[in-house]
């Protein structure tokens, strides 16, 4: 069920974090793969502090809320009722108290039984729901795993589910007299549970834990994550093979207060008598159906990037600052101007590409350097008639 409601809020555009796996895309693919290429339908979340990451408008399932930031190594215990005291329980307990209505987002979790939640949390908690499996049927395990071989598995097929509302007096949930209601799939409608819900995620997959942290193309934190350094790079041998003629230098301390503001530097002949170009590599802030919506263009605290500095930097140093993102889906390159979307970009943390101008490909991108740096050098060169 609760992968059902998180595909439906994933289906309607919205951003999703999670403790668990879900994949909503089809065809399925194994997380291993997904996480390889940058390729994730969600946010993941591996600890209660990773809440602190959580932006605006978006969605929160948590699966196995009584073990949720559990970690045996440091002696953490979970958001658990019999723990309420530790610290995993206060971090949730503060952000759903502090944060949640701030960011206008939704916490949804499933756990065993509610006297394992902690009381504070339980509080906190406005609608249960109980779902029950009224039909079972059998299908050929295929259907959920092709890799598999071929035999009949039982799996649920109708579903239906009760409804508790809290009672702001009591502080009872109380349950809502005559509603019962089954689980439809929240895209076609019918009222049954299809093999593709069965395959959104691994019922025996556990939730993340802290020393699995990975990082996605839609990731947390991805601005100053290990994906991104790795598009710097990817980028970075990119350009170098495409502009032999020119000095392709990755930024060092790049991101860290660097007056240059950027990540990469493409220094032409001194021939051509061009501008130093730089590029600030950014990673995906949105997707929605295989395709980025947007950008992560916010640092480290969340706060717009000063894209002032960069043009103030051109101005002074002859350079010239370009945006860069890796598109893992269409597995290309695209680079923008900054002085032309300045206006735009100084408001945004999470620009819209649609409304981003001179948008072109690694490969335009490189063809018009060239082009210009040579126009540039002869235009430089050609005596004027006095001469």
């Amino acid at each position: 069920m609760l992968a059902t409601l998180a595909y439906k809020a994933w289906y309607n555009g919205l951003r999703i974090y999670s403790n668990t796996d879900f994949d909503f895309a089809y065809p399925r693919t194994p997380i291993e793969h997904r996480i390889k290429t940058n390729n994730l339908c969600y946010s993941p979340l591996f600890t209660t502090s990773d809440l602190d990451k959580v932006t605006e408008d978006s969605q929160i399932y948590i699966s196995e809320l009584d073990i949720f930031g559990m970690d045996k190594e440091s002696g953490r215990a979970g958001t658990d009722s019999y723990s309420f005291r530790d610290e995993s329980a206060r971090d949730v307990e503060r952000f759903l108290k502090k944060r949640l209505r701030k960011l206008n987002c939704s916490f949804t979790y499933d756990v065993q039984s509610l006297s394992q939640v902690p009381v504070r949390i339980r509080g906190e908690t406005l609608t249960i729901y109980e779902p029950k499996i009224m039909k079972w049927w059998n299908i050929d395990a295929r259907e959920l795993d092709p890799k598999t071989e071929a035999k009949y598995v039982e799996v649920p097929y109708d579903v239906h589910y009760t409804t508790r509302k809290l009672n702001n007096i009591t502080g009872i949930h109380d349950l809502i007299p005559n509603y019962i209601r089954r689980i439809v799939h929240p895209i076609f409608g019918h009222h049954f549970i299809s093999s593709d819900l069965l395959t959104i995620y691994n019922s025996y997959a556990e939730p993340f834990k802290s020393k699995e942290e990975f990082n996605s193309i839609r990731g947390m934190d991805s601005e100053f994550g290990k994906v991104t350094k790795l598009n710097e790079e990817k980028i970075a041998k990119m350009l170098a093979t495409r502009l032999p003629e020119c000095a392709i230098a990755q930024i060092p301390n790049s991101g860290r207060h660097d007056k240059r503001s950027g990540d990469i530097e493409i220094l032409l002949p001194s021939s051509y008598n061009s501008k130093t170009i730089i590029i600030e590599v950014k990673g995906a802030g949105n997707i929605i159906n295989n395709e980025i919506k947007s950008l992560s263009c916010h640092d480290k605290e969340g706060k717009v990037t000063n894209w002032a500095s960069g043009l103030q930097f051109d101005k002074a140093y002859n350079t010239k600052h370009w945006i860069a993102y890796y598109d893992a889906i269409k597995k290309d390159v695209f680079i923008i101007p900054v002085e032309e979307n300045f206006l735009y970009l100084r408001t945004k943390t999470k620009p819209s590409i649609s409304k981003l101008k001179g948008i072109v490909n690694i490969g335009k991108f490189c063809g018009d350097v060239k082009k210009g740096a040579k126009n540039e050098s002869k235009e430089n060169s050609t005596p004027t008639e006095n001469n």
